[in-house]
C-alpha cells in the first residue's frame, strides 16, 4: 500500500542542514513518517496540500530534561529555591510526589507534552523520578504515546521514602514490556540520581543496571552545592563514564570532570540558574559553566521560560543534536506564523 502524502506548500522553510538549504519559500513533501523531498514549486499532484503561506516550516526543537509529572504543578512554587526546608526538593519531591497516583502521573506528562508542542518542541526527554510502582511507569509511557511527541523516557527511581527493593526488576520489566525495540518514536533511558546524592556503590550499580537494559543514562551533576565535592571525578576514576551517559546542570563540576566527560565522549545538557519549566521555580542553583567543551557534545541550554502556554514566543531554542534523539521524519516538523 502507498505511504499517504502531505505537502507543505509556499512556506518560509528553514531546514537547519546545509545540504539542503533554506527557502524564502518552499514546499515539504511527507510521504508516510519521512520527508522524501524539500524545494520550490514541487511538482506533486496526489497529495494532500497544507497551506504553510505565512508560516515558517522547520524541525522541531529538541529538550533534553524536562520532569514531566510536574506538569500539574506548574506555577506552585514561584522563586522557591532548589535547596532548604522550603525549597523545591523538600516540598515538590518529598511532599507532593508521595502523594501521586498513577492517574496523576498520566495527567502531569501529557499537559507538559501538549505544551511542549505548542511551543514548538516534538522532541523530548522526560526525566521522570515518579516511579513508585509499575502502575505508575505505565501511566507515564501511555501518555507519552497518546501525545504522539518522539520521547526517551527516562526512567527514575522515587526521591523519597525507603529504596524499594523491587525497583530495578521494575525497570527490567518496562524494559521488556514497552520497550522491545527501538524502532519506535518512545525509547528507553535510565534516570539516574547520581554520585551527588547516592553512594558510589548505589550508582555503580545504576549504570550497571541500565547497560544491561541496552539503555542510555541520564543523571543530574554539578547541582548546586552538591556539585562541589568531586564525586563525579570518582566515578570517573573508577572507569564508569561513558559516551552513554548524558550529563544534567553540570553548573558546579571541577574541570578535571569537566575533561572526564570530553574524554569519555559524554553529552551534555546544561541546566542554569533561570526557571523550572514545569513550576516555575528557580531550582537550578548555579551559573553556565564556561569551560572548553567540543559542540558536538553539547545537547541544549538549560534556560526555560515560566509558562509556555502565556508566553508562546519565548521558548530558549534547543540544539537537535541530541544523542537521544533520532533523525529527522515527520514527527520532527513543526509549522508556526511566520515573524512580521
Amino acid at each position: 500500500m502507498a505511504s499517504h502524502r502531505t505537502l507543505l506548500k509556499g512556506g518560509c522553510v528553514l531546514s537547519l542542514d546545509k545540504n539542503i538549504g533554506n527557502f524564502p519559500q518552499a514546499d515539504v513533501l511527507i510521504e508516510g513518517t519521512k520527508i522524501a523531498a524539500v524545494g520550490p514549486n514541487l511538482g506533486v499532484s496526489d497529495a494532500e496540500v497544507i497551506d504553510a503561506s505565512n508560516t515558517i516550516v522547520m524541525p522541531g526543537f529538541v529538550d533534553s530534561h524536562r520532569h514531566m509529572w510536574e506538569g500539574i504543578l506548574r506555577n506552585i512554587g514561584v522563586d522557591v529555591p532548589l535547596e532548604g526546608e522550603i525549597s523545591y526538593l523538600a516540598f515538590v519531591l518529598n511532599r507532593l510526589a508521595p502523594a501521586y497516583r498513577p492517574e496523576d502521573v498520566y495527567a502531569g506528562n501529557l499537559i507538559s507534552a501538549l505544551g511542549a508542542i505548542n511551543a514548538g518542541i516534538t522532541t523530548i526527554l522526560d526525566w521522570s523520578h515518579i516511579q513508585g510502582s509499575p502502575a505508575h511507569t505505565d501511566a507515564v509511557v501511555q501518555a507519552l504515546r497518546d501525545s504522539g511527541m518522539r520521547s526517551v523516557f527516562a526512567y527514575g527511581f522515587p526521591w523519597w521514602g525507603k529504596w524499594e527493593e523491587r525497583q530495578p526488576s521494575w525497570f527490567m520489566r518496562a524494559a521488556t514490556e514497552h520497550f522491545s525495540t527501538k524502532d519506535q518514536k518512545l525509547t528507553l533511558a535510565l534516570a539516574a540520581p547520581g554520585p551527588e546524592f547516592t553512594d558510589f556503590e548505589v550508582s555503580r550499580d545504576h549504570w550497571k543496571l541500565a547497560r544491561e537494559a541496552d539503555a542510555r543514562i541520564t543523571t543530574h551533576v554539578g547541582v548546586g552545592s552538591y556539585g562541589l565535592d568531586g564525586k563525579l571525578q570518582e566515578m570517573g576514576e573508577a572507569g564508569l563514564l561513558g559516551p552513554d551517559t548524558t550529563y544534567i546542570h553540570c553548573t558546579t563540576l571541577n574541570d578535571t570532570e569537566i575533561q572526564m566527560i570530553v574524554d569519555t565522549g559524554g553529552t551534555v545538557s546544561i541546566a542554569c540558574r533561570l526557571l523550572c519549566p514545569c513550576l516555575a521555580t528557580s531550582h537550578a542553583a548555579a551559573t553556565c559553566p564556561v569551560r572548553p567543551m567540543p559542540p558536538e557534545q553539547w545537547i541544549t541550554t538549560g534556560s526555560r521560560w515560566r509558562s509556555a502556554p502565556k508566553r508562546k514566543g519565548s521558548t530558549i531554542l534547543m540544539s537537535a543534536c541530541s544523542s537521544t534523539s533520532v533523525k529527522s521524519s515527520v514527527g520532527a516538523q513543526h509549522t508556526r506564523p511566520a515573524p512580521k
